[in-house]
């Protein structure tokens, strides 16, 4: 926020609210079939419109809901948004309250009134203590929930190890989580070992500890003892120094599958941010068929295998990024460079077209 009260946007704020609506259309999409609540929390939620007129993520949740709601009409949808500092928070209020009355009007009172939206002002690591909202009290029958926490600075918001502890004991939780590394790597030699063993739920020893190290550990830690799956994305600027990492943390592997799909849509456009004047390219993802290419030709050599199951293996697994659509074109190159052949009909008995690969088409690994 600058001097004035007006309150800008942080660096890349555009590219995770991307990320967010194209999650929150799948997620809300597919649960609102199924359920009859669902539930969103935003941690760190801002002013919900910023300044410039980017539209930040509680703005992005609503219309999300309401897109979802107009398709399925017996889903209700709860919205928490959670901002501590009281000035945002009022800018907040505001924003928030405007655009339920745009809502309203692009999609009628029907939909409207099946999304119930709470704006608090307080610190986030209320909500967790006191477990405030209704979605989290009862064990026996989780809600599903998506919670978005896009604190500034791992090292300064308070966060806690813990608050992962508390969501992971709900199946039906996803979590996105922005971990900003550059408050870590400036601050490795004065941050306290007690802040350490809050951060990470036990003292490590980051003094002499890469970014790279210290965020995989993190993930490690998730994944062994929380029991969840984790993804990992680094972002970079084109000069290739991490940013931040966007951590998504669920127990689905349906989750695992759509985040990647999500990921791997924006992948190929380009954003830009603004900093002191200068505008870098901000890459969400690299591609790598050469390290595909040496796992699978390994992994799999002298055996056939269903293209679905190669999905199922590498796809559904948070150990890679790929997509379907990297992995069919995977496949493409191996087929043109005769690693691998094709059976000429799939498992149903109909005739696979040259240079397709799906689902069902047989793979043999030369």
């Amino acid at each position: 926020m600058s001097k004035d009260g007006n309150w800008i946007p942080p660096q890349h704020a555009g590219i995770k609210e991307k990320i967010v609506q194209g999650y929150l259309r799948i997620w809300f999409t597919r649960l609102s079939s199924t359920s009859s609540v669902l539930s969103y929390l935003d941690g760190f939620a801002g002013p919900g419109i910023y300044d410039d007129g980017i539209i930040g993520s509680p703005i992005v949740a609503m219309e999300e809901a309401a897109w979802a709601l107009k398709r399925h009409t017996e889903t209700y949808i709860r919205l928490a948004f959670i901002e501590k500092n009281r000035t945002i928070f009022e800018k907040l209020k505001k924003n928030v309250e405007n655009y339920q009355r745009n809502l309203e009007k692009k999609y009628g009172p029907s939909v409207t009134k099946r999304i119930r939206v709470l704006v608090e002002n307080m610190d986030f690591r209320y909500v967790i203590e006191t477990m405030t909202f209704s979605p989290w009290k009862n064990r026996l029958h989780p809600i599903p929930s998506f919670v978005f926490l896009d604190p500034f600075g791992i090292t300064k918001s308070g966060f806690s190890f813990d608050w992962l502890r508390t969501f992971a004991e709900r199946s039906n939780v996803e979590l996105l989580l922005n971990f900003y590394v550059q408050g870590i790597e400036r601050n490795r030699s004065t941050i306290s070992k007690e802040r350490i063993n809050q951060i990470f739920g036990e003292y490590i020893d980051i003094s002499n500890k890469s970014v790279e190290e210290i965020v995989k550990w993190f993930r490690n830690k998730i994944r062994q003892e929380l029991n969840m799956k984790v993804l990992l994305y680094e972002m970079r600027n084109t000069r290739n120094r991490i940013l931040y990492y966007l951590v998504f943390i669920t127990k689905s592997p349906e989750g695992i599958k759509k985040m990647k799909e999500v990921m791997g849509n924006l992948s190929g456009k380009y954003f830009y941010f603004t900093n002191e004047g200068h505008s870098d390219q901000l890459h969400l993802l690299r591609h790598d068929f050469p390290e595909f290419q040496n796992d699978f030709l390994n992994r799999f050599a002298k055996q056939e295998i269903t293209v679905d199951d190669i999905f199922n293996y590498y796809v559904a697994s948070d150990e890679y990024i790929w997509t379907e659509k990297d992995i069919r074109e995977f496949l493409k190159h191996l087929e043109d460079d005769g690693s691998i052949t094709v059976k000429p009909f799939k498992t149903d008995g109909k005739k696979r077209r040259k240079n397709t690969f799906p689902s069902n088409a047989v793979i043999v690994v030369l």
